[in-house]
């Protein structure tokens, strides 16, 4: 056999082989792109019985409208807690890039009564619901149920809200009657002040 002829022979050999050892190797997986899963809420107590993403429906109990077309709510969630009777517990979270009339509305109308302060951190809030308080504007209720906060920077807006179900009525037997702590006057007349109201969550629930 001719040197030439060998040598050939020796490299195809060779590249069989190494072809060979290339397939034989198991392929590497691909890295993966799918994002983690967003953190859990961390909640106090029992979770909540029921978990709400439906945007407009969240929108329109939380400022008593429909949101417009200009409206973009780029996230939204509902939280209820509910017994035999019904709802106990409520809070929502937006975040919404307002329309300059939803902003007039909310700010400059104020229509809820709600007074300038500090944003009051949620500890139970969804993990979307975070935000830099600087170069922001807060108006809250007195309890600080809700809140809304005006980013200037980006003109948006982060909405939150708190509160419990309507209370329970007194359920009364028959023959039973309600007593009062109002004493009469001595006069007969009727008091001058009204009776004390009861504590209401600021939204139904």
């Amino acid at each position: 056999m001719r040197p030439r002829s060998l040598i050939w022979i020796t490299l195809w050999i060779t590249l069989a082989g190494a072809v060979w050892v290339i397939r034989k190797e198991p392929d590497k997986p691909a890295p993966s792109t799918a994002k983690p899963p967003p953190p859990e809420i961390l909640w106090r107590g029992n979770p909540p019985d029921q978990i709400q993403r439906d945007a407009t429906e969240i929108f329109k109990k939380a400022f008593w409208k429909r949101p417009s077309p200009e409206d973009q709510i780029l996230h939204a969630e509902r939280h209820e807690w509910r017994d035999e009777t019904g709802v106990t517990r409520w809070q929502w979270f937006l975040e919404v890039d307002p329309s300059p009339a939803l902003i007039h509305r909310l700010r400059d109308e104020n229509v809820f009564s709600l007074i300038p302060g500090e944003f009051q951190a949620v500890d139970e809030h969804p993990h979307w619901f975070r935000f830099n308080t600087e170069n922001t504007t807060t108006l809250r209720s007195n309890k600080a149920g809700l809140q809304l906060t005006f980013d200037e920077t980006c003109s948006r807006l982060y909405a939150c809200s708190a509160g419990l179900g309507f209370r329970k009525a007194i359920q009364l037997k028959q023959g039973e009657t309600l007593e009062t702590s109002v004493a009469p006057l001595p006069s007969g007349r009727l008091p001058t002040t009204s009776p004390p109201v009861p504590d209401q969550a600021t939204e139904s629930p």
